[in-house]
């Protein structure tokens, strides 16, 4: 057997075993925040819930796509540092830097936003700013940890942060639900809470080496994550702001829209939870591969991967065809939507995971801005169908589903234009990307 055979196994193996460590923190995460969102619209009621709808959709919309570059870029920089041999406190120490940058500007943009999306209450936006602002000083701080765990593949450490996280929002929710605690203020601190306390109880650092390292300047990495920004914040906004577009999109007497479409929506994107698993150890299996020069492991990472995520996608509309409306009828009759529009938002999530498998591998072959360029185009394009005159909850679904589909597209194209800097298994770099 060939070495570069019994590595592909290796690496094989490695990638298994690293998605079920982290698949298990994951299972816990995912439960623990549907158990949180479910106490939450039944402790809330209908009108509430659309006010934490809007809180949610801006934490996890807009503030996880400026997060979550963090995590992929860092990730790749450290994967980097590791196959070298040096350490990441001088990658740690720039990103930290960046990370509060990012809290700031999020800040500035929140104060300008609110207003329009509470239809200028002031006082309500005043509350809703200092929520999702600590919301974010706590996803800064996850995703950059989460980029050095990942990184230096210690994925036992990077599945007990899930969770911690999912443990303190169950106990925190159960708490809330058994005193009958009604203010929706309350229910949106238990999100910065979480994330803060994951971080503190599992972040310690693990240096591989303690010799001297050079200082990452902050320009250098913060010119790589804008275009990982730009992907990440397009494709979460798509997925996760659309209770804040139904709400703009809607009229007085249809606030409540806000609060259904996103329990819908979580309903639908329960795939996105299962695949999260696999794609926090992908990304330093495809910049191994990439350091190495080495074409067909990274294809196998690659298409081992994309496979069952095309099935779990297919999994998630039959589910939400057969079972959806019953399941979300265990929340109440005020949060019931029709079965096309979870056929609709199950299809866009399909396509959603593709691209998830798709863009860490145009990442990891350094074809950052064009991947921005393709989540910059699909944004056009959501905006655009926004627009059609439909029923808001419609006119969204079929932005999201024709997005989606337009951003697979574009990274599938993308990823195969970079294939070509790699040599075809033969443990070297190309002519071209040297």
């Amino acid at each position: 057997m060939s070495g570069r055979t019994v590595r592909e196994r290796l690496g094989s193996q490695s990638l298994r075993a690293g998605s079920v460590r982290v698949a298990v923190g994951l299972a816990f995460y995912g439960a623990a925040t549907y158990l949180y969102l479910g106490f939450a619209a039944s402790t809330l009621g209908v009108v509430r819930y659309a006010d934490f709808a809007l809180f949610w959709g801006l934490v996890y919309g807009l503030g996880l796509g400026a997060c979550l570059p963090l995590e992929q870029e860092l990730s790749r920089r450290v994967s980097e540092a590791r196959e070298a041999g040096r350490g990441s406190a001088p990658i740690m120490s720039t990103a930290y830097r960046l990370g509060g940058l990012v809290v700031v500007v999020l800040a500035v943009v929140m104060l300008v936003a609110l207003p329009l999306v509470t239809h200028g209450d002031l006082r309500h936006a005043v509350g809703l700013w200092s929520a999702v602002v600590t919301a974010l000083a706590g996803l800064v701080a996850m995703y950059i940890s989460r980029g050095r765990l990942s990184g230096q593949r210690r994925f036992a450490a990077y599945s007990a942060q899930l969770g911690v996280e999912g443990a303190v929002r169950v106990l925190a929710c159960l708490s809330l639900a058994a005193l009958a605690v009604a203010q929706v203020w309350v229910w949106m601190l238990i999100v910065p809470l979480a994330l803060l306390f994951a971080v503190a109880v599992t972040s310690r650092a693990r240096e591989l080496t303690p010799r001297p390292e050079p200082a990452l300047p902050l320009r250098e990495l913060g010119r790589s994550i804008a275009a990982v920004m730009v992907c990440t914040v397009v494709s979460q906004s798509l997925v996760n702001f659309g209770p804040v577009v139904v709400r703009l999109l809607s009229g007085p007497s249809q606030q409540a829209l806000a609060g259904r479409f996103l329990a819908a929506a979580l309903l639908a994107r329960l795939p996105i939870f299962a695949f999260a698993a696999v794609q926090a150890v992908l990304v330093p299996h495809l910049v191994g591969a990439v350091v190495r020069g080495d074409r067909r492991a990274f294809v196998r990472s690659l298409t081992s991967v994309l496979l069952p995520t095309i099935g779990l996608g297919l999994l998630g509309v039959l589910v939400c065809a057969t079972a959806g409306p019953l399941l979300l009828g265990l929340l109440g009759r005020d949060y019931q939507v029709s079965q096309r529009d979870l056929v609709l938002l199950a299809l866009s999530v399909a396509l959603f995971l593709g691209t998830l498998v798709l863009q860490p591998a145009a990442i990891s072959l350094a074809m950052h801005w064009q991947a921005a360029a393709a989540w910059a185009a699909s944004a056009v394009v959501f905006a655009l169908l926004c627009l059609l005159p439909l029923d808001p909850l419609l006119a969204v679904e079929v932005a999201l589903l024709v997005s989606c589909a337009c951003a697979l597209l574009l990274l599938l194209l993308v990823t195969g234009r970079g294939l070509p800097r790699l040599l075809p298994g033969t443990g070297s770099v190309s002519q071209a990307q040297r």
